[in-house]
């Protein structure tokens, strides 16, 4: 009985010589095959690991705002520069600290500061020019959470600026008998610097630009006010306190449609790279099993066919 024969050159050459290759399995059983199994097992895990970061990245942005407790932020000495005028200061002496709502005389002087600021460009909207009063930018200082809570009288009436991004955002009405209706929309949401540091209240008139919540980095300049003491879902932790900051300027620093494309082809880009590897190992070391195959020679290799 003669063995069964394929139509390999390498099969065909060694028929010519009188010997026929034997087969010692599959080829993932081998020592060659368990190691391709290995790697692919390694590296899957790191795929894993990559996306699950990805995903969560989100979340843990968002359990900021639920009354978690965030990691403590080193206090450090940068008082703002630059405050409002001593008359619009002094009318927010008479603001409370830990008030579970914003002090509406000090929201309305600061409101009324910065439309003063802004009358200039109002006027002439075809030719705007920069409003007089603004304190320089590099007075503008970072705005240090800790110590604004720290300290609040300290940094009340300041001008400060921070950035990341917004948790959440809603809309309220604001009694004004100048405005058209007697109300004046009032836009207020929580800003997160990053997924350890406290979230910061702030209160606009307004409209913001378009941006997607969570996604988009904004950047926000303006007037600390007090500190607020609000409720939240947490049973361990039922208030919060948080900075509310005035803003007069809302701006999206990085929309998060020019990070889409990217943060979508990673993790396609990661696991077609992961899958190439695996199938590039497979084949090298499916092709050198063969080589060994043909070249040993040896009567556990190779035999004379039967006739």
């Amino acid at each position: 009985m003669k063995s069964r024969t394929t139509h390999t050159g390498l099969q065909m050459r060694l028929a010519a010589r009188g010997l026929s290759v034997q087969r010692s399995g599959i080829f993932l059983g081998s020592s060659e095959g368990k190691k391709v199994l290995l790697f692919g097992a390694a590296l899957s895990a790191v795929v894993f690991a990559i996306l699950w970061g990805q995903l969560t990245r989100e979340r843990r942005q968002l359990d900021l705002v639920t009354g978690k407790p965030a990691v403590p932020i080193v206090v450090v000495t940068a008082p703002p520069q630059a405050f409002v005028p001593a008359e619009v200061k002094h009318r927010l002496l008479a603001v409370d600290d830990l008030a579970e709502e914003f002090s509406l005389p000090g929201l309305r002087a600061l409101l009324a500061h910065f439309a003063e600021l802004h009358a200039s460009s109002a006027m002439n909207p075809a030719k705007p020019t920069p409003a007089v009063g603004l304190p320089a930018a590099a007075d503008v200082v970072d705005f240090h959470i800790a110590e604004a809570l720290a300290d609040p009288k300290a940094f009340r009436g300041g001008w400060v600026k921070t950035d990341g991004v917004v948790t959440t955002l809603w809309t309220e009405g604001l009694d004004d008998p100048d405005s058209t209706g007697g109300m004046l929309p009032l836009y207020r949401g929580i800003l997160v610097e990053n997924p350890q540091s406290t979230g910061v209240m702030f209160v606009t008139t307004k409209r913001p630009p378009d941006f997607t919540i969570v996604r988009d980095h904004v950047a926000l300049r303006g007037v600390f006010l007090q500190t607020i003491r609000f409720k939240t879902q947490d049973e361990k932790i039922p208030y919060r306190i948080v900075p509310l900051l005035v803003v007069d300027e809302f701006v999206v620093v990085e929309s998060a449609q020019g990070r889409t494309a990217q943060t979508n082809l990673l993790p396609v880009a990661v696991t077609i790279g992961a899958a190439a590897a695996v199938l590039i190992v497979f084949l090298i070391l499916r092709r050198k099993s063969r080589r060994t195959a043909a070249t040993g020679l040896t009567g556990r290799h190779l035999r004379k066919p039967n006739s």
